[in-house]
Formats: C-alpha cells, structure tokens, sequence
C-alpha cells in the first residue's frame, strides 16, 4: 500500500491524505501548509513531493531524485540520499526550481536535520563500512564537514538548541 494518511479526520478517524502512484515514501515531513516526502519509482529514483495539509493535487519538487532522508525548513526541502547516484544531499525550494546539491560523493547519506544556520547529516558507509560519519554543512553555502568520524553505524539524526544527537 502507498498511502499517506493523517490522523483524526473529524470523526471519522483516520483519513487518507494521498494515495501514492510512485514507490512508496522512505521520509516525511510536515509544515503549517503541506507535507512533502521522498518517494521512489521502483527500482529508480523517484522524487520529491509535496501536498495541501487539506488535500490536493500532488507537486512533484524534484524528479529524479532517491532519498532517504527529509528535513524542511522556511524556504527549502532537503533530503538525504539523492542525486543521480544516491549519493549526495540535496535542497530544493518549497515552491519548486532546480535541486542544488550541498554534498556530493557521500557514503550513504540516510538520517538528516537543520536548523537555522547549518544542515547535519549521517553517513551509513559503503559496503565495507568506510565513511560512516556525521557530517555538516553551512546553509549559507561552503564544503562539508565532518563533526564525527569512524562511527559505528549513524542512522537518525536531530537537533536541540545546543546539540546534535544520533543513533549509531
């Protein structure tokens, strides 16, 4: 099944938001107006995408594009996992343009977070387990860099005022 749902729908409980023609969302987000989420097509990449909190039509922000991760802020969605390799960490504005990628040549980009001046994600590693880490970049733009390196595993991520957590 590739649905969307939201709960309590009036009384009726639990509502459909979308249904989902493309692969299923490996990542949602949620603002005051849409939610947006990664979603593949079969065994390629697929793209981002955004609806009404109401309903409505579908907006594909990005085609092409895998993910694994999503985080939003203001003005942008970003997702971890894209690219034509499934190797970057990408951005794209909420109303739609051309993806930028912040990162590129990661080592398996999955769990992503930001705030309001810089972008933390994880790097699960290749195969042999080389460049697992937990990475940032400015959201001003400039080179990624690396807060942890020779991390076990790193998956989710999140953020407080003051730090950065994550699963390993």
């Amino acid at each position: 099944r590739r649905v969307l749902f939201r709960s309590v729908c009036s009384d009726a409980g639990v509502c459909t938001l979308a249904r989902i023609s493309t692969g299923p969302p490996h990542a949602i987000a949620v603002d005051a107006t849409s939610v947006y989420w990664v979603a593949s097509f079969g065994s390629s990449p697929g793209g981002v995408m955004k609806e009404p909190l109401g309903g409505g039509p579908v907006t594909i922000l990005a085609s092409h594009q895998g993910g694994e991760g999503l985080a939003i802020d203001d003005t942008f969605v970003y997702w971890s996992g894209g690219g034509t390799d499934g190797r970057a960490v990408m951005k794209v504005a909420k109303a739609g343009g051309d993806p930028v990628a912040i990162a590129t040549a990661e080592s398996g980009p999955l769990g992503i977070a930001v705030n309001g001046s810089a972008i933390y994600w994880t790097n699960f590693g290749d195969s042999t387990g080389s460049g697992r880490a937990v990475r940032t970049a400015p959201l001003a733009g400039g080179e990624p860099s690396t807060l942890v390196a020779d991390t076990y595993g790193p998956g989710a991520i999140a953020l407080d005022a003051t730090h950065v957590y994550w699963s390993d």
